[in-house]
């Protein structure tokens, strides 16, 4: 089944865990507070993104609350997503405006 008006970055990437890296840039986060943000369930956040990003996140407890933030390979990486994505939106962009106009341009 084709969806026609699905974004360009849902056929490349998992969007929920690429935005999840993408908040950790700004600064360390609760795990719940996270999960909100991104709409990820918390347990499934604390489960399986951290088994599958514990190199790119470090995990900070403090008192009963866990912290999550990333260390510099996962600065990096985020950055890269960043720079992907807003490529992955230019071309979309590009595409769409070629639609309207019924032009091609270079």
């Amino acid at each position: 089944m084709i969806r026609k008006n699905r974004p360009v970055e849902d056929i490349f990437l998992r969007t929920k865990p690429i935005n999840v890296l993408i908040d950790l840039i700004e600064k360390p986060r609760y795990i719940r507070e996270l999960s909100k943000r991104n709409d990820v369930c918390a347990c499934h956040l604390s489960n399986n993104y951290l088994y599958n990003f514990k190199v790119l996140i470090k995990t900070r407890k403090q008192g009963r609350k866990r912290y999550l933030e990333l260390n510099k390979k996962g600065k990096e990486t985020a950055k890269h997503f960043i720079n992907i994505l807003s490529l992955l939106k230019e071309s979309s962009l590009k595409k769409t405006s070629e639609k309207i106009d019924g032009t091609k341009r270079i």
